[in-house]
């Protein structure tokens, strides 16, 4: 489906009348409608990671965009039974598009049946499997992470910082997007070392942070000295136990050091690095390519890593050894390159990604 371009020439109305629309700054006779922009999100903004990222890409649009572009932001704040019904709800208010993550739903809310009741609307899937199979209209277009070449980072980097040989690694649940984090991680890890211990647990949500810092706390008992979280708002309470325990923590989607750096510097100084989705670049990309001429994968998917600029490894923090920090930016440098391949969780089977698993049990 061809997307929609929201410049229409007004005519003044016969018989006297003036002009009934507003005034958007141009001359007397004419008007630019803007093109109208829907970004809705499963969760609610405080994950200080992907949603809040997300969030400031809105923001971004609107501070750059603005003349040319509406925007508007809902957030479902984890309440699955509203997912249908707000997007459903935002699709009647008939935006040009609309853009989603693809987690909790969302891709076969989208893909498989407002795209198809909503023909006149386009949708774009960020964060999706590179595996999903849903899109089967010229309406919806995909964007999928290569999360597993940052978890690559972020697990190397932990296997350097750690002394005990033990690591752990605390997720909110399986599926496609977060194995793939989980491939990566291990791989980094036992790039460095082959032997490294890594302590896996799921929360079973995004949400309960409660639950994810015992957790954690857990995994230090056992021996790791450091712990990475890829588990949403729930993460935080990984973080949290790093801070308490004195040992390492590895953050998500954002720069999670840096989102502390102001309201809990402690809890900053022990965040090593990230894992870093630029969720913010991305949004804003999307939005640009769809009023340009840069046109979108309508109908598939498109991959983007660490070439593109859509994951990274954050900033390491100060008291992470310069010579540790200088090893992973080689490394870094090697995946862009090609010399180091990363392997990802879309591409092997179940048996497969087991057997990572148990490779560091």
């Amino acid at each position: 489906m061809k997307k929609v371009f929201s410049l229409f020439l007004v005519a003044m109305l016969a018989l006297g009348l003036t002009g009934c629309n507003k005034d958007q700054g141009g001359n007397a006779g004419d008007t630019e409608e803007k093109v109208k922009v829907a970004v809705i999100v499963p969760q609610k903004r405080g994950d200080l990671g992907f949603t809040d990222s997300i969030y400031a890409g809105v923001e971004e649009v609107k501070a750059n965009l603005g003349e040319d572009v509406e925007i508007t932001f809902t957030e479902c704040a984890g309440d699955s039974s509203k997912f249908e019904s707000t997007i459903y709800d935002t699709c009647d208010q008939e935006p040009d598009l609309i853009i989603t993550p693809a987690g909790s739903g969302f891709a076969d809310l989208i893909a498989t049946k407002a795209a198809h009741d909503y023909e006149d609307i386009n949708f774009v899937l960020v964060d999706a499997s590179a595996a999903y199979t849903g899109i089967t209209t010229d309406n919806v277009a995909a964007i999928s992470y290569k999360q597993n070449e940052a978890t690559f980072l972020t697990g190397a980097l932990s296997a350097l910082l750690s002394e005990t040989g033990t690591i752990g690694y605390v997720a909110g649940m399986q599926n496609a997007v977060i194995n793939d984090f989980t491939v990566g991680y291990i791989q980094g890890a036992q790039h460095i070392n082959p032997d490294i211990k890594v302590l896996i647990s799921y929360v079973g949500d995004f949400a309960d942070s409660a639950k994810a810092k015992e957790l954690a706390t857990t995994q230090i008992g056992l021996g790791a000295d450091v712990v990475a979280q890829v588990a949403g708002t729930a993460g935080l309470g990984v973080l949290d136990a790093a801070k308490e325990q004195s040992v390492w923590a590895i953050g998500v989607d954002a720069d999670q050091s840096k989102a502390y750096a102001s309201s809990n510097p402690e809890m900053s100084a022990r965040i090593a690095s990230s894992a870093m989705k630029n969720g913010a670049k991305l949004l804003v990309t999307i939005v640009e390519r769809f009023t340009g001429e840069d046109d979108l994968p309508w109908g598939g998917i498109e991959s983007q890593g660490l070439i593109e600029g859509a994951v990274e490894i954050a900033p390491m923090v100060d008291g992470v050894p310069a010579d540790i920090q200088a090893q992973v930016q080689d490394l870094q440098a090697k995946v862009i390159s090609g010399e180091v391949k990363v392997e990802s969780a879309f591409d092997i089977t179940d048996d497969a990604f087991n057997a990572y698993v148990e490779s560091c049990q």
